[in-house]
């Protein structure tokens, strides 16, 4: 009797899964069976790019790379973009001399490439993209958001703003599409500009995070305050978080702290990555979660789901900063959180919602790694 109940749950959990079209593993957890773990298909390159410690690296699929430091006294280096075009891979960063002290650089196939930063002080570069063998990066110069073609570099118009950041780039035909913010006193404001035009306001006390372009819409990830938003050509969608202990993807919107980090379409869907603050148990514990929303509506929550292979014990949350799609395959790069507050975090990679695999530095083993990117490729 106990077997026909339970291949009739699973019956229906099938249909749900086939009808929604969208996999929740948590929302699947039958009897406690285990979730097999996903694994990176033969013919794919998953380019995960971040930081080990001090250290720019880059891992492709399990695969460890470090990235070389260019410049007299640098004491550390951070990652923050890959792209992959012709078998090159392309990195964006900085080197850093001191807390505020930094210059944006990329690297070329791990070979490091200063930017031209004028009279700025400071540099720094936030996303890279590669459009028609043309290398594109995102950036700020002193107090101005900028952008870098092919070395030369571009400063974008803030107006009456104290300072301006530019955080993500979109290249479609001869447009382009930068999304970051401007800062006004103590207020920022979410903005995109186009084709080096006056920034377009999306939103007051919002940070834009990501941009992308498909057909005629534009989409930017980020958050306004403290919740997770998804603009539509400029129009703002507050994205649900799961209410206090209730781990449900189709939870309402409760206000608890969130934030959208990357965003990517494939077809007709539109996918955003990023993370979310719940209260679990009573008395309740704050945590953090890794989220995956799809269409504004669904959401996975990615925190300690173990697929039987891979230990996670230590850890009491996950982040997701970074999202990619290939072949029907969504592709999340994040990092677990260490719960005893020691910094020492790792970086991890989950395939349609469910943890994959955790990468560390095989220098060091206990050193805090994460990764801020990630870029896949057919091999």
């Amino acid at each position: 009797m106990k077997r026909f109940i339970f291949l009739i749950i699973a019956l229906l959990a099938f249909i749900f899964i086939s009808c929604t079209g969208f996999f929740n593993p948590i929302e699947n957890l039958l009897y406690g069976q285990p979730i097999p773990r996903p694994e990176i298909p033969l013919n794919t390159y998953v380019y995960a790019v971040g930081q080990s410690g001090s250290d720019a690296v880059y891992w492709r699929n399990e695969d460890f790379f470090v990235l070389p430091r260019v410049g007299v006294g640098a004491t550390g280096e951070i990652a923050t973009s890959i792209a992959v075009s012709n078998n090159v891979v392309y990195i964006a960063g900085q080197i850093l001399y001191s807390a505020s002290s930094f210059e944006a650089v990329y690297w070329r196939n791990g070979q490091p490439v200063n930017l031209p930063r004028g009279n700025a002080r400071i540099s720094e570069a936030t996303a890279i993209t590669v459009f028609d063998n043309d290398v594109y990066i995102t950036g700020r110069a002193d107090d101005d958001a900028v952008y870098w073609r092919n070395n030369q570099i571009v400063i974008l118009p803030r107006g009456e703003a104290e300072r301006a950041v530019a955080t993500s780039m979109a290249v479609l035909g001869r447009d382009i599409y930068v999304a970051g913010y401007l800062v006004y006193r103590d207020i920022t404001q979410a903005v995109y500009w186009r084709s080096d035009g006056q920034p377009v306001t999306l939103s007051h006390g919002g940070i834009a995070q990501s941009i992308t372009i498909s057909g005629n819409n534009v989409y930017v990830a980020g958050r306004v305050g403290n919740n997770a938003v998804l603009w539509t050509n400029g129009r703002p969608s507050n994205l649900p978080n799961p209410r206090n202990n209730h781990r449900s993807a189709t939870s309402d919107f409760d206000g608890r702290p969130s934030i959208a980090n990357s965003v990517f379409t494939s077809g007709n869907d539109v996918y955003v990555a990023g993370r979310v603050q719940v209260m679990v148990g009573s008395p309740g514990s704050i945590e953090h979660w890794g989220a995956l929303w799809k269409n504004g509506e669904r959401i996975i929550i990615m925190n300690l789901i173990d697929p039987g292979r891979l230990s996670t014990a230590g850890y009491n949350g996950a982040g997701v900063n970074s999202i990619y799609i290939l072949d029907n395959n969504v592709y999340l790069g994040g990092y677990f959180i260490n719960n005893n507050n020691t910094g020492n975090n790792r970086a991890a990679v989950w395939i349609n919602g469910v943890l994959s695999y955790t990468l560390d530095d095989p220098r060091e083993r206990r050193a805090s790694t994460i990764i801020r990117d990630i870029f896949v490729v057919k091999r």
